[in-house]
């Protein structure tokens, strides 16, 4: 069984780019930017061992 893939709460995990999170820099949640934004219903579903580890970015949440 190989190990699973480190993951990086700074990077989006479906796109490799950043994914601008508040609280992976330690910041208040309700300054983050996902705080007023819509998901695209669209937007790509994280891995699974990405969940609740690492946030989608921008780009991928809303599909802009």
């Amino acid at each position: 069984m190989s190990p699973s893939p480190t993951i990086d709460p700074t990077r989006c995990p479906a796109c490799g780019a950043p994914n601008l999170c508040a609280v992976a820099r330690g910041e208040d949640p309700d300054t983050c930017w996902c705080m007023v934004v819509k998901p695209d219903d669209a937007a790509p579903v994280k891995p699974a061992g990405a969940a609740n580890q690492s946030c989608l970015c921008p780009r991928c949440l809303t599909g802009a």
